[in-house]
C-alpha cells in the first residue's frame, strides 16, 4: 500500500478495536505501525521477550539496548561524550538517547534547567518538511538532532558551532556487558 493508504488504514483499523472492543494481536515490522496501534507491545529478539509494555514504555524507557537499538532512532553515546555532558553518567555504560530528546542551540543561548550540554559542529542538515534533522559533530563522534519546524525559528548550516541540550532523564543506559 502507498504510504497515505497505510496511514489511513491504520486509523480506521484502530477505531474498528475500540467499536468492537475486540483484542487484536498485530504482527509487524513496521515499528510506526506497531506504535500507533497497540496498548501494548511485546519486542521479541530471537524467540525471546524482552519487553512488554505501552508504547511510551518500549519506546521512552526501552528495558535493553536490543529494544532501544530495535524501536525508533537512536543516537549511540560515546564515553567522550558522556564524559562531555557529565550530569552524573556512567561513562562505561552502554548509553543511547533519541533524536528528538536532543535540543539544538546556539552557544550563546542561556541554558534550560536541569539539561546538561554538549558544544559541537553542525555537519550535516536534512529536511523533511515537518523537521529537519541535524548531524552534529560533538566531542569524538556525531549525533542526529531532530528540529521540529515550528520549533526553532533559527537554521544551522553546515560548519555552525551549536550546543546540543539534553535532560539526562531521556539518556538510556544499560550497564557495561
Amino acid at each position: 500500500l502507498d504510504a497515505k493508504l497505510r496511514v489511513q488504514l491504520r486509523e480506521q483499523l484502530k477505531e474498528l478495536q475500540h467499536e468492537v472492543g475486540v483484542t487484536t494481536v498485530y504482527v509487524t515490522h513496521d515499528q510506526e505501525e506497531a506504535l500507533t496501534l497497540s496498548d501494548r507491545i511485546a519486542v521479541l529478539d530471537a524467540g525471546t521477550l524482552q519487553q512488554v509494555g505501552t508504547p511510551e514504555e518500549i519506546y521512552d524507557r526501552s528495558a535493553t539496548p536490543f529494544v532501544c537499538r530495535f524501536i525508533g532512532e537512536n543516537n549511540r553515546l560515546t564515553p567522550a561524550q558522556l564524559i562531555a555532558i557529565g550530569a552524573g553518567l556512567d561513562a562505561t555504560a552502554e548509553s543511547y538517547v533519541r533524536p528528538e530528546k536532543l535540543h539544538l542551540a546556539s552557544p550563546s543561548e542561556a541554558t534550560a534547567g536541569g539539561t546538561a550540554s554538549l558544544d559541537g559542529t553542525v555537519a550535516e542538515r536534512t529536511y523533511h518538511g515537518s523537521h529537519s534533522v541535524y548531524t552534529v559533530s560533538a566531542a569524538d563522534a556525531t549525533l542526529r538532532v531532530s528540529v521540529p519546524a515550528a520549533a526553532s525559528a533559527h537554521r544551522w548550516d553546515v560548519g555552525d558551532a551549536v550546543r546540543i541540550d539534553v535532560d539526562p532523564r531521556w539518556i538510556l543506559q544499560y550497564p557495561a556487558a
